[in-house]
């Protein structure tokens, strides 16, 4: 999950200069602070349980080349990172919610012992 965490600071980190919105800015804000708050508590917890933490900036897969679930792609990335406006925003919007989706079918997995 902590990839996944970090994906959206990703993307939050290109509002300010891309979105032709003057409310998406503070959205973005608080998604990056909600989101290093809880990259920071996984990696707590991780440790305490003497686990490995991985590393947030690493590459989001399972492991095998497989995205996690809702990830973009290095293509949906560029995309993001290309457009701008209006064009940015529904992006923007419309990846933050593909990705959240993709936590909670990860989730559900973890909770159904399917993990």
């Amino acid at each position: 999950m902590i990839p996944h965490h970090a994906q959206a600071l990703v993307m939050t980190e290109l509002v300010a200069e891309r979105s032709g919105r003057n409310d998406l800015p503070l959205l973005a804000e608080r998604m990056d602070v909600s989101q290093r708050d809880e990259i920071v508590l996984l990696e707590q917890w991780l440790e305490e349980r003497g686990e490995d933490v991985p590393d947030a900036s690493a590459g989001h897969d399972h492991g095998d080349g497989e995205l996690m679930p809702g990830m973009l792609t290095d293509d949906d990335l560029a995309r993001l990172e290309g457009a701008s406006g209006r064009a940015f925003d529904e992006l923007f919007l419309q990846y933050m919610i593909r990705l959240h989706e993709g936590a909670l079918v990860m989730v559900a997995k973890l909770l159904s012992g399917d993990e």
